[in-house]
């Protein structure tokens, strides 16, 4: 444009914004000298910087039939001269447009006070806005509501400090869509240290985002697998061992009692063989889930221990709680229904039940931590109520000495 003197004459001070028409030559087309006409649209803007006119121009390809492939980015592979058949005596190129027109990331400019002067037809492309929509701080109400405040805080901040600035944050497209954007802004100096403004880069990272995503939720995923018990849907051993000692270790620091129920199902064998081992895998699925709809509060913790055998832990519970809790369990389980007829070759204890409902036997331990117990001993005392329990007839509750 400069070679053509005149060709682009809107006086600075009246805003012209009418197209203006010239004629370009792209000798890389087949029909090599043809004249191409291409349509510029030309609207001025104030530059703060230097308190001139900045002329913004949008082309327009007027005669595609004359080029073939005429997409944009394929229109700056080719070398564009004025008018003049020489290269020679075309216009100089200009290389950092073309750059920031095929750069695969998104380019924007700040002015000194921060307002948006500039972006590339790649940022345009990922915000799903428009050059005049972003000027200013036009594109702040394309900002997810979520992230606005947050963003606008770090963004002020680096722009009081001038240093580089980056952040993530999402984008809300024409048609509803998010989008996730890393931004990148570096500031820019005079000489004398004055602010010049800053420019900066848009890179969309929404697929990175979602694949990252879906490793989160992969993770949580197995995690919870890890720490669930594959048939009742419960904790599994493995997870009580680790809350465990949580809760033993809290006790042991906040001098609180700590309660335990070990919990079996009486003479199971007997009603897998008698009923299948299907309908004992229900049956202990049922147990399972009555055990944990029973036990409510958000610090206990019910899980299978191994085979019929469940365990209730009970934070900050005396020997009181820990019994009015275990009975209550048994009545849940009681109220089942599930019916288990025993032989007179099954009852192994003199004072044993004959009833023909599902029963379990409980052993209960509470005691306040001190540095002379270990977590073992807790989980035996426990356990040797258990067995007290079945020993004198099981469906019975008994709680561990408290020595």
């Amino acid at each position: 444009l400069r070679s053509r003197p005149g060709a682009l004459t809107p006086t600075p001070s009246i805003p012209t914004t009418a197209p203006i028409f010239h004629r370009y030559y792209l000798p890389d087309v087949p029909n090599q000298g043809a004249v191409i006409y291409l349509e510029l649209n030309i609207l001025p803007q104030p530059d703060l910087l230097s308190d001139q006119l900045i002329y913004l121009v949008s082309l327009r390809l007027a005669a595609p039939s004359l080029l073939g492939d005429c997409s944009p980015g394929n229109l700056f592979k080719h070398t564009v001269y004025t008018q003049s058949s020489d290269p020679a005596n075309g216009a100089e190129l200009d290389l950092n447009g073309m750059i920031a027109a095929v750069v695969p990331v998104g380019l924007y400019r700040n002015d000194a006070t921060g307002k948006c002067v500039y972006i590339n037809q790649k940022a345009s492309e990922i915000l799903d806005i428009t050059f005049e929509e972003c000027l200013g701080h036009g594109w702040v109400d394309r900002l997810h509501p979520e992230d606005t405040e947050r963003m606008l805080i770090s963004w002020t901040k680096a722009f009081e400090a001038q240093s580089f600035w980056q952040d993530e944050y999402r984008f809300l497209r024409r048609d509803g869509s998010v989008i996730w954007v890393l931004a990148q802004c570096n500031f820019m100096r005079d000489e004398q240290g004055n602010h010049l403004g800053s420019i900066g880069s848009l890179t969309d990272i929404t697929p990175q985002n979602e694949l990252e995503q879906k490793l989160a939720q992969a993770h949580q995923q197995s995690t919870a697998m890890a720490q669930q018990d594959g048939l009742t849907g419960i904790a599994n051993r493995r997870c009580f061992d680790q809350i465990f000692a949580q809760e033993y270790q809290r006790s042991q620091r906040e001098s609180t009692p700590l309660g335990l129920i070990m919990v079996d199902i009486d003479h199971f064998k007997h009603y897998n063989d008698t009923h299948g081992h299907l309908q004992g895998d229900q049956t202990l699925i049922q147990v399972a889930q009555t055990l944990a709809a029973t036990v409510q509060r958000p610090t206990d913790l019910v899980a299978r221990y191994g085979g019929e055998e469940f365990v209730v832990l009970l934070p900050n519970t005396d020997r009181t709680g820990t019994a009015i809790v275990a009975h209550k369990l048994a009545n849940q389980i009681a109220a089942l229904n599930i019916q288990h007829e025993l032989d007179e070759l099954e009852l192994t204890a003199p004072a044993e039940s004959t009833q023909s409902i599902l029963t379990v036997s409980m052993g209960l331990s509470s005691l306040i931590v001190n540095r002379d117990c270990s977590p073992e001993h807790l989980i035996e005392q426990a356990d040797q109520a258990l067995y007290r329990a079945k020993h004198r007839g099981r469906d019975r509750i008994e709680m561990a000495d408290r020595n």
